[in-house]
């Protein structure tokens, strides 16, 4: 192929302009500009004005691609690494799941048997175990089912519509608000009540601390048919033929002593000791017993029946089987 000498044809060109007196800088100038001219002269190839448009179709095709498979792997990492931040919010998120859902029917069963016992300490820990960095501490603070408890004492169930949740910035340690519409239905009727306050994390990522905790409105709600009176339970024991006598007891006896900062009302029946405590709350009566457990771990106590119902606490000392049976039944029937 014969060599393409842009220097000749550049000196070619001019010849014909020998006349006029061009310098070399003069030259080039007009040169370039007619060569400018004819490469933009629009091409007749209808294949070059095709291909400008295929290509620019394939590039953008190609970024497409490229763009969407990156979106894609970026989606896969994030759901394979979350983030801690991530992370914090799913533990919350369960928690208060699983303080506002039920009572289901495994919960319901435990606690027809009472709160006092084995079965009911192995839900607690093996549901909240794995959440919470201190589990008794969050139990002795009532942080756990203590929604639940009360829900089942006045037939409710509860189901968490809406949970939000918020990180708290500029804060050293991982806190959190958080905000709960809770749904308590019983029946046909359904409610809603809010519930709110702030969790804080360790660097663990479980729950530390529960604070500021405003969950008094959907307490309220379903605490409204469960607060029986001392003078309700007067009536209902003597309604089954038991007399209370006033008695004349020891400062020193395990059940007359305060409970949670409530005395109790105490009667004789059959010459025994019958103590009566009534509490503001259902969950107070439970603190109430745990109170007189631990006050009562070393003693040796004689031999004595617990009734309770909802917000009513009930101890009877030696009593006869008849006499215990009555009691039984208007501590149980009170409605």
């Amino acid at each position: 192929m014969k060599q393409y000498d842009e220097r000749t044809e550049f000196d070619q060109t001019f010849q014909s302009f020998e006349s006029i007196q061009f310098d070399e800088r003069d030259k080039k100038e007009v040169y370039t500009n007619i060569m400018n001219k004819i490469e933009n002269k629009p091409s007749k190839n209808r294949f070059s004005k095709w291909s400008k448009h295929i290509l620019t179709t394939a590039v953008v095709a190609i970024f497409f691609i490229v763009g969407g498979y990156l979106l894609t792997d970026k989606f896969i990492m994030d759901q394979a690494n979350p983030t801690p931040l991530d992370e914090n919010k799913k533990t919350i998120q369960t928690y208060l799941e699983k303080e506002f859902t039920g009572p289901n029917e495994e919960l319901s069963n435990i606690l027809d048997n009472g709160i006092i016992s084995p079965e009911f300490n192995a839900y607690r820990e093996e549901t909240y175990g794995d959440l919470v960095a201190n589990f008794k501490n969050m139990v002795n603070l009532n942080h756990i089912l203590v929604f639940l408890i009360d829900a089942h004492m006045n037939g409710y169930q509860l189901n968490p519509k809406t949970i939000d949740i918020q990180e708290i910035e500029d804060t050293q340690n991982n806190v959190y608000n958080y905000k709960v519409e809770v749904e308590y239905s019983k029946g046909n009727q359904v409610n809603t009540a809010t519930v709110t306050g702030i969790i804080n994390l360790d660097e663990n990522g479980k729950i530390s601390m529960i604070r500021k905790m405003d969950g008094r409105e959907l307490l309220e709600k379903i605490n409204q048919s469960i607060h029986t009176t001392l003078k309700e339970v007067e009536t209902a024991i003597t309604e089954q033929g038991l007399e209370l006598e006033e008695p004349d007891l020891p400062s020193g006896n395990a059940f007359i002593q305060e409970l949670n900062d409530v005395s109790p009302k105490a009667y004789f029946i059959d010459e025994r000791t019958l103590s009566i405590y009534e509490f503001p709350t259902v969950q107070a009566r439970e603190k109430g017993m745990e109170d007189f457990e631990e006050k009562t771990a070393t003693m040796r106590l004689v031999p004595h029946e617990t009734y309770t119902n909802k917000n009513i606490l009930v101890f009877y000392v030696e009593g006869n089987e008849e006499t215990n049976n009555k009691i039984k039944t208007a501590i149980t029937e009170l409605e």
